[in-house]
C-alpha cells in the first residue's frame, strides 16, 4: 500500500473533511474515492497506451482473462496475505 504525504489549502482541507465525516468514511476511503474519480475524469478523454489497448484486445479475444473483485473481497484478500507471514 502506497503512503502519501502532501500539503493541501487549509480551506480544502475542511471541506473535504466535513463532506467525509458526514458521508460516515474513514480518511483513506474518502481520498481514495476523490483521486479514482479525478482520475476517471482527467483520463476520460486521453487515448489510450499502446499497453492498454493489447489488454483490452487480449481480454476481448479470450487470451487474458478480466478478473474484477470488490474493494472488500481484496481487502480481505490481503489481510489473508499478510497473515500467512
Amino acid at each position: 500500500m502506497a503512503k502519501l504525504e502532501l500539503n493541501i489549502n487549509d480551506e480544502l482541507d475542511a471541506r473535504f473533511r466535513d463532506v467525509y465525516k458526514t458521508m460516515h468514511l474513514n480518511l483513506t476511503a474518502a481520498v481514495e474515492e476523490a483521486l479514482a474519480f479525478w482520475l476517471q475524469v482527467k483520463l476520460k478523454d486521453r487515448e489510450p497506451w499502446p499497453e492498454e489497448e493489447q489488454s483490452l484486445k487480449d481480454i476481448k479475444t479470450g487470451k487474458t482473462e478480466m478478473i474484477t473483485e470488490s474493494r472488500e473481497e481484496f481487502l480481505a484478500e490481503l489481510k489473508g496475505l499478510e497473515n500467512e507471514s
